[in-house]
């Protein structure tokens, strides 16, 4: 598992440098107040973007491929990585222009393979996989449809035998949630909920002059609050916009209220939350957390979180304290970004202490790319749970073109030991969508002994040898 974790961390530097992707735009206050998830979503992804995008030919391929295009991505590592061969295909297709999606994957696991492909659109979702379905088997789910016609399906007879009517009547419930949901993901305006969540957090908008890396700058700052009664205030609103029906609303405001009559009777909640915003670069520049998480019970320790992150150009800061009674601990983090005419260097550190003799690295990272020849290299250290240190290296190349970006790494060392391994990312613009399944079935038409049949299969693929 710690050889995992190391990995997927590696791993995880590299994406980071390839999904941020949108341009500076200015944001004011009256920006927030109309619309703060679009506001907030665009300073998030500006910072992110001014940091780790720096070429241009690379943000236009990336941004092709999200729009009309694919993402893909294969590994393959040796025994000695994950405990067994490993080996992943995976890929992700766009068309948003007439809102198609798709997703497919193929794993092989110590010589068996387990394949997937989702389609998703505007009528629903098609789910297939040879592996696990059998080849003849491609389900299509429309959730109202499903609302509609569970009771009197096969699906309903294999899972519910008995014709559990209570069951039956929460999955029809939910079902038909799930399909108004579904169609406003395509049609409705998604950020509206978000938006009205975020003004039940006491949302204040604000602006200042602050000092941003040496200069005065007029920033937006907005702030946040939540405690327990801004958290049943946000579950009131959510059960309120369902299609529920009124029993059922009736029964899941019981079930919350008991959720959080116990919340209440063991804790108060605090959280304060404050975003700063450079108005001109529309960027964020700092942000604020302030949790204190007060037990009522006697014998249990109150929790005090506090931390600051500063957004620089070339600089990344994080500075918390957290308090779990008596004890108190203080970390902190940077992330320093260099450029020159050729290369980009990123660098990470973290560290821990409690000021009183205990200081503890916790882990560093590095990356390097060579934009001339695309050579890129990512290394991580970090301690496991084990207390030891692990190192990881990965080194490979990015290879880029008007309509394709790729990232292949193929050398790997780990604790000094080269070990098999082999990664790529490829962003391919104007990419069409895979072909559908030639015979599709809708779940509430499958009958309950191909549903049997199904399941069967499905427990029979996913069993370890």
């Amino acid at each position: 598992m710690k050889k995992i974790i190391a990995v997927l961390l590696a791993v995880s530097m590299i994406l980071a440098c390839g999904f941020i992707l949108v341009s500076s735009f200015e944001i004011r206050a009256e920006d927030i107040e109309k619309d703060a998830g679009a506001a907030l979503g665009r300073a998030f992804l500006s910072t992110a973007g001014d940091f780790f995008v720096n070429d241009t030919d690379i943000v236009k391929v990336l941004a092709g491929a999200l729009k009309k295009g694919s993402v893909s991505a294969s590994m393959s590592a040796d025994e000695r990585l994950f405990g067994e061969d490993v080996s992943l295909d995976c890929g992700a297709w766009f068309d948003s222009k007439n809102k198609k999606y798709a997703m497919g994957s193929n794993v092989t696991l110590d010589g068996k393979d387990i394949d997937s492909s989702v389609m998703i659109e505007r009528g629903g979702i098609t789910l297939s996989s040879k592996s696990l379905f059998g080849g003849e088997n491609a389900l299509f789910v429309n959730f109202s449809d499903l609302s509609e016609n569970f009771a009197d399906s096969g699906l309903r007879e294999s899972v519910f035998p008995e014709n559990d009517a209570e069951y039956v009547y929460a999955v029809e419930q939910i079902s038909r949630e799930l399909g108004r949901i579904y169609e406003e993901c395509f049609e409705g305006d998604r950020s509206t909920l978000f938006n009205d969540i975020l003004k039940l957090m006491d949302q204040r908008v604000a602006t200042e002059k602050l000092e941003v890396e040496g200069k005065q700058r007029k920033c937006v700052v907005v702030t946040y609050t939540v405690d327990n009664a801004a958290i049943k205030e946000i579950f009131d609103m959510i059960r309120s916009r369902t299609t529920f029906d009124d029993e059922f609303k009736e029964t899941l405001r019981v079930y919350v209220e008991e959720l959080l009559g116990g919340l209440n009777e063991s804790a108060d909640i605090d959280l304060k939350l404050t975003l700063r915003i450079d108005q001109k670069a529309g960027r964020l520049v700092g942000m604020d957390l302030d949790l204190e998480i007060d037990k009522k019970a006697e014998d249990e320790n109150d929790i005090k979180v506090s931390g600051t992150l500063t957004f620089g150009k070339e600089k990344i800061v994080l500075d918390a304290k957290v308090g779990y009674g008596k004890t108190v601990l203080y970390a902190n983090a940077e992330l320093v970004k260099t450029v020159n005419k050729n290369k980009s260097v990123y660098e990470l550190f973290a560290g821990l202490s409690d000021k009183k003799g205990l200081e503890v690295d916790l882990c560093g990272g590095k990356i390097e790319y060579n934009r001339s020849s695309g050579d890129v290299s990512v290394s991580f250290d970090a301690y496991t749970l084990g207390k030891e240190r692990l190192c990881v290296t990965l080194d490979g190349k990015i290879d880029v073109s008007r309509k394709k970006v790729e990232m292949r790494f193929d050398s790997m060392t780990q604790g000094g030991e080269s070990v098999e391994f082999e990664l790529a990312l490829t962003f391919n613009k104007k990419d069409e969508l895979p072909a559908p399944p030639e015979a599709v079935r809708n779940i509430t038409d499958v009958g309950k002994d191909e549903w049997e049949d199904i399941f069967q299969k499905v427990e029979r693929n996913i069993k370890s040898e």
